[in-house]
């Protein structure tokens, strides 16, 4: 019988501040977790900007790697983190695979992951209503600082600063004025309603 990697994706709001948990086999990944990266794990090619048809496989594989754990501010390479998981969903499973030397080997206990699809799946569907459900809940706040030549720098030590405050809703927003992201909406509807 063949054994199967678990996730767990798990968002609480606590202080108005959004807090993502992931376990994986039962262990909770003690890093930042950016659940924006679940939804996209699919398929992170943006087809509006690289001509897919023109790529070989292996070509496509680079550019799908995805970022669950990373830093706070979205940029990966900030904590070492160098290169991204690689997945692939398949009819049955989700797979994911992760390069050595990519910064994860200090967040992640192995190479290769594979997850029953309709499990993982469920988690990203638990997402996407949650989502839908907690527009309001803030992700982060983005502190500002005038300087004298009218342009802004993030401060977060200045507290006389502009506040730029993101929003759960801000983030759909965006996400929904994409056309690359249309098809993915409704795989997310799709879902819903295949685990409601």
């Amino acid at each position: 019988m063949r054994s199967w990697d678990t996730i767990g994706i798990k968002l609480v709001v606590k202080n108005n501040k959004l807090k993502t948990t992931v376990t994986i086999n039962n262990d909770e990944v003690n890093f930042y977790s950016d659940f924006f990266a679940f939804l996209l794990s699919k398929d992170n090619i943006d087809k509006n900007r690289w001509d897919v048809e023109s790529l070989t496989q292996k070509e496509t594989s680079l550019l799908t790697d995805f970022y669950p754990f990373t830093c706070n501010c979205g940029h990966p390479g900030c904590l070492g983190i160098w290169k991204g998981i690689r997945s692939k969903h398949r009819k049955l499973t989700v797979q994911w695979r992760v390069p050595r030397e990519s910064g994860y080997e200090s967040i992640l206990k192995k190479h290769f992951y594979q997850f029953h699809a309709d499990q993982y799946e469920f988690e990203i569907a638990k997402i996407w209503r949650w989502m839908n459900n907690n527009k309001d809940v803030v992700i982060r706040e983005e502190h500002y600082s005038s300087l004298d030549d009218g342009d802004f720098i993030n401060n977060p030590d200045d507290s006389e600063n502009e506040v730029i405050t993101h929003t759960v809703g801000d983030e759909l927003n965006f996400l929904l004025s994409e056309d690359w992201f249309l098809e993915r909406k409704k795989w997310f509807d799709e879902l819903i309603i295949k685990f409601s």
